[in-house]
């Protein structure tokens, strides 16, 4: 089984740790960019009632197909606008709806994969901060969210650290007192923030800030609530920031884009790790 990253982003964390990497030395990945699969791919796709076959021929002759001789690493995060700047304006916004959906529907067909498109993201699901924590009151762990606010500002009734923000600004929470034209308004959590950093089954837990000393305590529970939140979000891979306030750990957010972790020392090596543990399992999904 050969390893396929296609990718929308090169510098997007685990698309970045894949470059020049053991995966890549040892079972001699295929990277695709979304750039090359609509430019310099011939696609020849079979769909009937029971079966379908995707087939891919690269520019260097190479065919990848939707069976078990392949498995796709996704980390198609968008699609860029900027790849269909040739089109006409009227032509664009379709062109790129069409694309998106076939992307989804071709990766769907891929049995051996890594994150499949979702509903909410091409790259698994990406929910905004208001939707995970409804789904965090919705299922039955006992984490702390934040109270937030959605609509006209004038009639935001939080009054205690409030941050301004956006429900996809997953790493803004400088609280101010300036009123401003936002329709997402939350309190930020008392406590200390920490990032733990989910990959397959290790956890590696930091302080955002580096003069913030962690004990074991921390740490621990860090792991628990984290581990809890990969399960519920379908998340193998992911980091989750935590407020730590009197040994409780009030959530902020989770991210399938491990953005605060990427230049730890270990998140390259453990990102490696998770893949080749993957192709060396007897090539097996």
């Amino acid at each position: 089984m050969r390893p396929v990253l296609i990718y929308s982003h090169a510098d997007e964390p685990i698309t970045h740790a894949l470059f020049s990497s053991e995966l890549d030395q040892k079972f001699n990945m295929v990277k695709l960019p979304l750039e090359s699969l609509l430019k310099d791919t011939l696609i020849i796709d079979e769909f009937d009632e029971s079966e379908v076959k995707i087939e891919w021929t690269l520019s260097s002759g190479l065919k990848i197909s939707n069976s078990k001789d392949f498995y796709i690493i996704n980390r198609v995060l968008s699609i860029p606008e900027v790849l269909f700047h040739d089109f006409s304006e009227e032509d664009r916004i379709y062109s790129l709806s069409e694309f998106r959906s076939y992307l989804a529907f071709a990766i769907e067909a891929f049995p051996c994969c890594f994150s499949k498109p979702g509903a909410f993201g091409l790259s698994g699901n990406r929910f905004s901060l208001p939707r995970q924590w409804e789904m965090i009151k919705q299922s039955n762990l006992s984490v702390k969210v934040p109270n937030y606010y959605l609509g006209n500002v004038q009639y935001c009734g939080l009054k205690r650290d409030i941050v301004y923000s956006e429900p996809f600004n997953f790493y803004y929470w400088k609280p101010s007192e300036d009123i401003k034209n936002a329709s997402f308004v939350f309190e930020k959590p008392e406590g200390k923030p920490i990032i733990a950093c989910i990959i397959g089954d290790e956890i590696a837990v930091f302080s955002y800030y580096s003069t913030d000393q962690l004990s074991l305590r921390d740490i621990e529970l860090a792991k628990e609530q984290s581990r809890a939140l990969s399960r519920l979000f379908n998340y193998p891979i992911a980091e989750c920031l935590f407020f730590l306030d009197d040994l409780k750990a009030n959530f902020g957010m989770i991210s399938n884009i491990p953005y605060a972790s990427r230049n730890k020392k270990w998140f390259s090596d453990m990102i490696n790790s998770f893949f080749t543990q993957i192709m060396e399992r007897d090539g097996k999904c």
